[in-house]
């Protein structure tokens, strides 16, 4: 206990002090350059967060931080956009986005942040689709992949959220004036699931 205790310290400082260059790097960058410079640093800034956070005491700061660097790189162009990570085609690197997502979405809800967690998953829905919000989108985001595996890897990322984590549970109480289009992102995640988890119950 007390080695894992000394190690999450110790990624805490290592994360405290990314934080810090971050924010004085963005303060100078020209716009273009801070979208892909937040985006490059986000996938080690999540898995360091990953590894240390407990929910209260200062880690709260550390995911209210963590959180606006991802609504900032969400609402991004799809190069820089970190939701753009749900929709490669490489296995590992798309697994691994989406084990620190979950663990960034568990940590919001555990800290009672669930308009947050709204506004991450529509800005997602957003960027991982085409269209405007408030009805089906009608093609997958241009990102590399066919629209076929992009639509396919979309619908999985909705459902992996549903499926490890009480997102659905939390929004439904959360979800005023966001309905329609949060409902739309659970059916598309529901739609993603195999049989067996379709005939489980969700909440």
């Amino acid at each position: 206990y007390s080695i894992a205790k000394a190690a999450r310290a110790g990624q805490r400082q290592v994360f405290d002090k990314r934080m810090a260059d971050i924010s004085k790097a963005t303060l100078v960058l020209p716009p273009e350059n801070k979208a892909r410079f937040i985006f490059l640093a986000l996938m080690p800034m999540l898995r360091l967060f990953a590894f240390f956070f407990t929910p209260g005491g200062e880690d709260v700061k550390r995911l209210t931080a963590m959180l606006d660097l991802v609504i900032a790189s969400a609402d991004q162009a799809a190069p820089c956009n970190i939701f753009r990570l749900a929709l490669v085609e490489d296995d590992v690197q798309r697994r691994s986005f989406l084990v620190v997502f979950e663990k960034l979405v568990t940590a919001a809800l555990r800290s009672g942040m669930a308009a947050e967690v709204a506004k991450l998953l529509l800005l997602m829905r957003a960027t991982v689709f085409e269209g405007s919000l408030g009805g089906p989108p009608p093609d997958p985001l241009k990102s590399g992949a066919s629209p076929l595996l992009s639509a396919r890897y979309a619908g999985a990322l909705a459902s992996h959220l549903l499926r490890r984590t009480d997102v659905l549970a939390a929004l439904t109480r959360q979800a005023a004036g966001q309905g329609g289009d949060l409902t739309w992102l659970c059916c598309a995640g529901v739609e993603a699931c195999d049989e067996g988890a379709k005939r489980q119950p969700l909440v």
